[in-house]
Order: structure tokens, then C-alpha cells, then sequence
């Protein structure tokens, strides 16, 4: 007997199976094309708003520090105006201050504080201690001085009272910083009060250009330092004519 082997024929429900299968590779890949579109928009929002906090970080901290450094020149000029052009004196800026707050040229103590690593807020209602002070001050000056005298600072930097002298800052540990909160402390850039009456905020590459009767302008005028030192803190047309000034922090006189 012949044997016939039978081969049999594709069923029409092969077709669609094969279909099928396309379909599922096709979503399937667009699938994972969403996945990554996804997640490369999520992580340039992540950028974005890293770089958004980074200058709101930084904006804000300058905006009112420079306020303060303000705030306290300003009480330095009315307390002189009431005591013959003489600022107060004392042996350290914490207790110069002490005396602004003690006869309410400067009302609130918060005035004199900034979050910088080793500082703590000061307490209503009692003295000032190096802790609570974030600003150094300029001794042996008065009302008679140069309007170019930087005359209250942010803590943390080292000037020599002389035509372009920089502001360097002084060795120390920066306090971690989180990805999302960079930390506020001296080496980030420096509020000053002169002797003038403008205040401004400098950072690592700035200086004052321009000082108007209305305005001061600071721009980008100096080449950054790696020691983020702040060149021309002291401008060039500062006449000190044989005076003598130490630079107060809120522990002493800052030693050379």
C-alpha cells in the first residue's frame, strides 16, 4: 500500500496570529519609546529645577544680607550723628553691636545674624555672643572718614585697609551641602556696608565699577581667583591720609 503523506495547508487563523504578534512587538517598543521620552523629561525637569534652586539660593541670601549690612550701617551712621561723628567702640563687632542694640539704632538682634556654619540665631532679650554675629566692623574710623571705607562686612574674609586690597577669604570647612541646598557661607560671596551709605553684594569676580549719586554698579570686572578672593574690595581712590584702621570680627581683632 502507498502511504500519501499529507502536508497541510496554513489555516486562515495563522494570519491573524502573525498580526497579532506584530502588534504586540510594535506596542511593546512604543512602550519603552514613552518610557525613555518619559524619563529623559523627567530628569531635565530635575535639572531645571536643580538650577532654579540654585539661583533662588543664592539670589535670596545676597538680597538680604545685603539688607542687614544695611540695616546695620545705617544705625552706625545715626548712632555717630548723635555722638559727635564717633562710632561705638568696644573690643570685638559683637559688642559694637551690643551698643547699637542697646540704644535701638538697630531694633532687632536678627539683624546682625546670618545661617553661616558655626552661627546660631541670637535670643530675644539677651546680649549678643560671637555666635549670634555674622559681620565684621571697621575700628578707628568716624564720620570724617573716606566715603570708600568699607565700614561692616560679612564674617569670614581678611582686608587690608589700602587702595585695591581684596577681600581673601580666610581657611576654613564649608558644611555639607545636599544636592538640592547648597549651603550659605562667607566663601559664597560677601555683603559690605560703606562708609558712603550704599551696601552691596560681591562675589568671587565682581567688583564695585561705578558708584553714582544715585546707584552703585557692580559688574564682572576681575578675572575669578582660585582662592575666591574679592579683588578691589578697597577701592582704588580710598585716601586713609595716616589713619589707622583694625578690622573687628565678633571675637577680636583679626589677627595678621
Amino acid at each position: 500500500m502507498r502511504t500519501v503523506n499529507e502536508v497541510s495547508e496554513p489555516t486562515s487563523t495563522d494570519a491573524p496570529a502573525t498580526k497579532s504578534s506584530q502588534l504586540a512587538k510594535e506596542l511593546r517598543r512604543g512602550i519603552r519609546d514613552f518610557l525613555m521620552w518619559l524619563a529623559a523629561g523627567f530628569l531635565f525637569l530635575v535639572f531645571l529645577a536643580y538650577c532654579l534652586r540654585i539661583d533662588g539660593v543664592k539670589l535670596a541670601p545676597q538680597s538680604s544680607q545685603m539688607q542687614q549690612a544695611h540695616a546695620i550701617g545705617a544705625g552706625l551712621a545715626a548712632y555717630a550723628a548723635d555722638h559727635n561723628g564717633h562710632y561705638p567702640d568696644g573690643k570685638n563687632s559683637t559688642e559694637i553691636f551690643q551698643q547699637l542694640l542697646d540704644e535701638k539704632y538697630v531694633p532687632d538682634p536678627t539683624e546682625f545674624y546670618i545661617p553661616f556654619a558655626g552661627k546660631v540665631a541670637p535670643v530675644a532679650g539677651q546680649k549678643l555672643k560671637p555666635e549670634n554675629v555674622s559681620f565684621d566692623f571697621t575700628a578707628g574710623a568716624d564720620a570724617t572718614d573716606p566715603e570708600d571705607l568699607p565700614l561692616v562686612f560679612s564674617t569670614g574674609y581678611r582686608v587690608a585697609y589700602v587702595p585695591h586690597a581684596a577681600a581673601i577669604p580666610l581657611p576654613q570647612t564649608a558644611p555639607p551641602s545636599g544636592f538640592f541646598m547648597p549651603a550659605r557661607w562667607p566663601r559664597s560671596g560677601l555683603a559690605a556696608f560703606y562708609k558712603g551709605g550704599y551696601s552691596v553684594f560681591l562675589q568671587p569676580g565682581t567688583e564695585i565699577i561705578h558708584k553714582g549719586d544715585d546707584a552703585v554698579e557692580v559688574g564682572y570686572n576681575s578675572p575669578v581667583k582660585p582662592d575666591g578672593s574679592l579683588a578691589n574690595f578697597v577701592p582704588a581712590d580710598l585716601q586713609p591720609d595716616g589713619k589707622t584702621y583694625r578690622q573687628l570680627t565678633p571675637d577680636g581683632v583679626l589677627a595678621k
